[in-house]
């Protein structure tokens, strides 16, 4: 696809983060505040990858909820399906480690 069929989110979206635990194939560290976290992101539903990075403001730890920032690039054709309620699965390496809600 070319760069121009894709966009970078006006503004961040606000996410609730729902970290995997260590034993459940989690993180082993908390993500830290300015780590420019970037798992592979695939919008659930329809398993399409899109790109971002998710920042927090305080340490979030594997196994806890918490909420953070959303910037995305995404596809032209996903801008209608990144709305509130949209369910991100994130993966890093071959592991989910987690899912984000947008608020």
């Amino acid at each position: 696809m070319k760069s121009e069929n894709f966009h970078n989110a006006d503004h961040p979206l606000k996410v609730v983060v729902e970290l995997a635990e260590t034993g459940s194939g989690g993180r082993h560290k908390p993500v830290v505040p300015g780590e420019n976290w970037r798992p592979d992101m695939y919008l659930i539903g329809s398993g399409r990858q899109f790109w971002g990075q998710i920042d927090f403001e305080d340490l979030a730890y594997p196994g806890s909820t918490q909420e953070g920032w959303l910037y995305a690039s995404y596809p032209e054709d996903l801008s209608n399906h990144l709305v509130s309620g949209a369910k991100i699965r994130l993966i890093s390496g071959a592991q989910d480690v987690g899912i984000a809600t947008i608020w």
